[in-house]
């Protein structure tokens, strides 16, 4: 039988009025499929959920600073190496449990009736494993029956990208 439920919670809202915003949600979901390729009594899962928050100071007329963050997770604990293949257990299958994050912090000022200036930092990222759901030592898959058999491999990935920018407008007469 398949499974399915998204869930979110969302908040927010002035502080101060006009000088503090703020934002929050979180949401969450899940789906349990069916696969025709499981020999075994499982379903395909996936669970995803996210969590964001964003805050908006006016610190003078002339300063807002803004921040922001966002963690996404991914848990697959039967992902499969190959679409076609046959799994009579979850053996071959490997375990998906990562995260991804998004940040900023921004400055904006107008420094006088003629200037304008902005600076933003943030930073994207996420790591990446995949965990093998056996002690096997080996793995073999077998091109006419397509069967599976052993522990997949273990794996990860990850990426950190750090940013920095800023810009400054003059407007002329």
């Amino acid at each position: 039988m398949d499974r399915y439920y998204d869930t979110a919670i969302n908040i927010g809202g002035p502080i101060k009025r006009d000088k503090l915003w703020w934002f929050g949600t979180y949401r969450t979901q899940f789906n349990a499929v069916r696969h025709p390729n499981f020999n075994f009594d499982k379903t395909f899962d996936t669970k995803l959920w996210n969590a964001v928050g964003k805050g908006t100071y006016q610190a003078t007329q002339n300063h807002k600073i803004i921040g922001y963050y966002q963690w996404g997770q991914k848990l697959q604990p039967n992902r499969l190496p190959f679409g076609t293949a046959i799994y009579n257990s979850p053996d071959p299958t490997f375990k998906q449990d990562s995260g991804s994050w998004v940040y900023k912090a921004e400055w904006n000022g107008t420094l006088s009736d003629k200037l304008y200036v902005e600076a933003r930092y943030g930073d994207f990222g996420y790591y990446f494993p995949t965990l093998a759901n056996s002690d096997e030592d080996y793995y073999f898959r077998d091109s006419g029956t397509l069967e599976i058999t052993g522990a997949h491999r273990i794996w990860q990935l990850d990426r950190d990208r750090k940013q920095f920018n800023g810009a400054a407008t003059y407007f002329l007469d």
